[in-house]
């Protein structure tokens, strides 16, 4: 509302008891015109204000714009990640309707820059672990770019398990690995820990492994995607785990086994598969501190427990840990 300054201060009167408490005046302005904006706690109130100040201030110009918006105080959801321009939000339907999760989604789409589609997850389903997604809001998109310290993945929605909270543990992994080892990705979804590590250029070579197809596909384009970054040579396997001591060699001095809910699972079919010259194998655990997650663990003689680390809270009370396994040399 434009008002001569006589009018101005009966305006002041009026607008400020009806606003919201613990809010001043926006510094950001209107989008046209220089004036700012008040965020009221009643609308059907400054309503009638407006219409108020329209009969008694004669020197009213003119109401250039009534703009009622519902001002959220409170922060996104901390349950989000974002893969490229998706952002993924832990929802529980059976807790609050779908409505709730939508208006959380509205609200990402308004709040977080880049942010072109919003999708709520149900839960991890499937030996693939690919997530269950629901549309909520924005863009419908089937796949998405998603970039992690300069290297690019192409990542199918719903189809391709991929966890952007691990990219300092993929980053920081990958620097871990000497020159010349031969890695196994077991599970390697995406391509997370293969593609940081190929990046680096350490490694002889990269076996990465997964029994999704959707998974293999993707990580193949990403590796075009990233053709001049990518220093070491990468083999992809589409296959069971279980499966892989009959068609590949133990000639791996690194393995990688990021399953966090079943990887003791495979740890025998591991074992078979590393080097005679020693192995290290990073072992991938949800739970709820260090000594629970190795006390079921059933190691070999030649295998022992090198270090265990604290890598990523899960959920309440929970965490991803990662355990690492060191196999000494055939004979020591």
């Amino acid at each position: 509302m434009l008002v001569s300054p006589a009018c101005g201060e009966r305006a002041r009167a009026k607008i400020y008891p009806v606003m919201r408490k613990g809010y001043k005046p926006c510094s950001r302005q209107h989008v046209r015109l220089k004036t700012p904006l008040f965020v009221v706690e009643d609308v059907e109130a400054a309503k009638r204000i407006i219409r108020e100040l329209g009969e008694e201030c004669s020197t009213t110009v003119e109401v250039v714009e009534v703009c009622c918006r519902r001002i959220f105080r409170e922060a996104p959801p901390r349950s989000y990640v974002t893969i490229g321009p998706a952002a993924i939000v832990s929802i529980d339907v059976e807790r609050k309707p779908l409505d709730y999760w939508r208006s959380i989604a509205r609200s990402l789409l308004d709040t977080v820059p880049g942010i072109r589609a919003v999708y709520g997850k149900v839960q991890t389903r499937g030996r693939h672990r690919v997530p269950e997604l629901v549309h909520l809001a924005g863009e419908e998109l089937s796949e998405v770019i998603h970039v992690e310290y300069g290297i690019k993945f192409l990542v199918p929605l719903g189809r391709v398990y991929m966890n952007p909270r691990l990219a300092s543990e993929h980053e920081r992994l990958s620097r871990r690995v000497k020159e010349a080892e031969i890695v196994l990705d077991m599970f390697a979804g995406a391509g997370g820990f293969t593609l940081h590590i190929a990046a680096k250029g350490k490694a002889k070579l990269i076996v990465a492994n997964d029994i999704n197809v959707h998974a293999t596909r993707s990580l193949i384009h990403s590796m075009h995607l990233n053709e001049g970054r990518l220093a070491t040579p990468i083999v992809v396997v589409n296959s069971d785990a279980r499966l892989l001591p009959r068609l590949l060699p133990p000639i791996f001095t690194r393995i990688i086994m990021d399953l966090p809910h079943a990887s003791q699972n495979f740890l025998p079919h591991a074992y078979k598969l590393c080097s005679p010259r020693g192995c290290m194998i990073h072992l991938y655990r949800v739970g709820r501190e260090e000594r629970e997650v190795v006390s079921d663990l059933k190691l070999p003689a030649r295998l022992f427990i090198r270090e265990v680390r604290r890598v990523l809270d899960y959920a309440p009370g929970k965490y991803i840990f990662r355990v690492d396994i060191e196999a000494g040399r055939v004979g020591d």
